[in-house]
Parts: C-alpha cells; structure tokens; sequence
C-alpha cells in the first residue's frame, strides 16, 4: 500500500472512471438494428478508394501529425459497428470492454480505465499527479507532445531529455534528471516520432528504479507495429504501484474517430 506521497494509481482510476465511462459513452454502440451493412459501412468509413502513395488519394491532405491509419478500420469491424449503428439512442455499457480486455490482456479487471482515446487517459494521468501541486514532468526529446503541453498548461514545468544518438529515449539522462519536484516521466514506447523502441529489460529495470512518488506514463499506442519481440509494460503495473500503461485503438486498429482508449 502506498503512503500519502506516493502516487496512488487506484486514486487515479477512481477519479477517472466517472468521466472514462462518460466519454466511452459516446464512443461505443450496442444494439443491433436492421441490415443496411453495406451502405451503413460506407456512411462510416466512406467509399473505398485507390491508393496513391503514402494512402489517400488527390485532393486529400495527409496529416503527418496525427498518424492516421490510411487504410481504415478492419472489414470485420465496420461490419460490427454497422450492425449496431442504429442503436445510437441507446446507453453503452463500457464496463463491457473492460471485462472483455481483461480477458484478452489477462489483466485484473480493476487495473482497467477505458476512455475516450489513450489521450484522454493520460490527462486524466497527469491531472491526478499534478492537481496539488505543480513540480515538473520529465520527457523525452522529440517525443509525445501532448503530457508535456498539458504539464505546462496545469502550471508546471518540463525537463526535456534530448534522445540517444539513434534517436530513442535516453533512460539513463532522464533518471538522472529526477529530482525532489519530479511528479511525472513520460515514456513514449514505441517513441513518437522517432519509432525507436526500448529494450523492454531495460525499460523496467527504469520503472522500478523511479521513486515511489513519481507517476511514470508509458505510451503504447504504437506498440502493434513493434513485433513480437517487444514485451507490453502492462502485466508490470500490478507490482509498481506509480506506473500507468496507456494503448488505443487509434493507430493500428484505425479507430481513431471512434475514440476508445485504455
């Protein structure tokens, strides 16, 4: 059990669940209605086109910032949201997805907040590590904007770690960087946007060596496209009490418009 100076994760789920549930609500539908697939799909998704290059066809933009997928969401996936689609007048149930990611990550269900997007799980994050106070949130340099920007928006300050000269996240520089108004340590695993990823030994010799008040963040959003070598930090977070594992259905699953994170 954690003291009061310890970041308290099971504070932060508490907190969070009120609001995760509220934004899921708007994101997931679940009653069946009748089957207009095909057309249902295209009203989602939007007709099938060529593609040209980096994945969308003249005169679309690519926004290089967001990393969308361009290739959309699975065939199985529309078709599943398409036959619930005209259920939109009723209530989800979020706890539904997460009795069903605890299945598939064979996690203990109350280590599960879902949310609208991954973003908003980790502002939830940094809200709950910095709403008494406002020390500092350690990042890597380039990395993930957004847990910085909201550091700073909240009144605190960021330290940033410039990475190695392969461009990934220096642990070492950024556990040397800690210091007594350390509240957060931001690690974007695969990093973005530079795609290195970390040794995942490494990784959690790192998260277990962070002092107790400190919340690290670990951002895998990406870490689909980072092969079965990589070992997800999750299983991890039922031992360190002060780390907080972030995944989305954004990236790989090309969910972003639905906005389901966890």
């Amino acid at each position: 059990m954690a003291d009061e100076k310890k970041i308290n994760r099971r504070r932060f789920l508490k907190r969070g669940a009120a609001l995760g549930g509220a934004a899921l609500g708007g994101s997931v539908l679940t009653l069946s209605g009748p089957a207009m697939w095909k057309a249902a799909a295209e009203m989602i998704n939007g007709p099938r086109v060529p593609i040209n290059g980096v994945g969308v066809d003249d005169p679309m933009v690519v926004q290089l910032s967001l990393n969308e997928n361009p290739f959309g969401a699975s065939r199985h996936v529309i078709e599943a949201v398409s036959r619930r689609m005209f259920g939109m007048n009723r209530y989800p149930f979020h706890n539904r997805l997460e009795e069903a990611l605890s299945e598939h990550l064979r996690m203990p269900e109350n280590y599960i907040l879902t949310g609208g997007g991954s973003t908003e799980i980790l502002n939830l994050a940094v809200l709950s590590a910095l709403y008494e106070n406002d020390g500092n949130t350690i990042t890597g340099q380039p990395s993930y904007y957004d847990i910085p920007s909201r550091t700073a928006r909240l009144g605190g300050t960021v330290k940033r770690i410039p990475t190695n000269k392969d461009w990934g996240l220096n642990l070492d520089a950024m556990k040397a960087a800690i210091d007594e108004n350390t509240r957060i340590i931001n690690i974007c695993n695969p990093n973005n946007p530079t795609g290195q990823i970390l040794d995942p030994d490494a990784l959690e010799r790192f998260i277990r060596d962070v002092p107790e008040q400190v919340l690290v963040l670990v951002d895998e959003a990406y870490i689909e496209f980072a092969g079965e070598s990589y070992r997800s930090m999750i299983p991890l977070t039922t031992q360190v009490e002060n780390l907080v594992v972030a995944r989305t259905f954004s990236k790989a699953y090309g969910l972003a418009g639905v906005r389901v994170g966890y």
